[in-house]
């Protein structure tokens, strides 16, 4: 993924949003899908999760649920947590970084 957005400006152009607040905006989270689903599965613009998922399972030769594009549910928690890490990375100056908690990480039987 790295390598297809440093060689390409308008996925670096999409992507530019990323991290730049703690809260991702709606925006930025349609950008980061539609670039991922180009870009990473060669999916047409409007294309969402959904049959994203359909399509690559149809062109499988050898069925495998691990190489599919994410659901939406999914999608959400990487979206988040990418975002999360990029902020952190932007404002590596920060004394402290925030929670991580809400921002794509939860607590459950208590690790995060």
């Amino acid at each position: 993924m790295l390598q297809k957005v440093i060689s390409d400006p308008e996925a670096r152009e999409l992507l530019g949003g990323v991290g730049e607040s703690l809260e991702l905006r709606d925006e930025v989270k349609a950008t980061m899908k539609t670039s991922v689903l180009s870009k990473i599965y060669n999916e047409d613009t409007g294309v969402i999760c959904g049959q994203a998922r359909a399509s690559w399972w149809h062109k499988m030769k050898k069925k495998s649920t691990v190489r599919l594009p994410p659901d939406d549910d999914t999608w959400n928690h990487h979206l988040e947590r990418t975002n999360y890490i990029t902020y952190c990375q932007v404002h590596y100056d920060l004394l402290e970084h925030p929670s991580p908690i809400s921002h794509g990480w939860e607590f459950r039987n208590g690790k995060c």
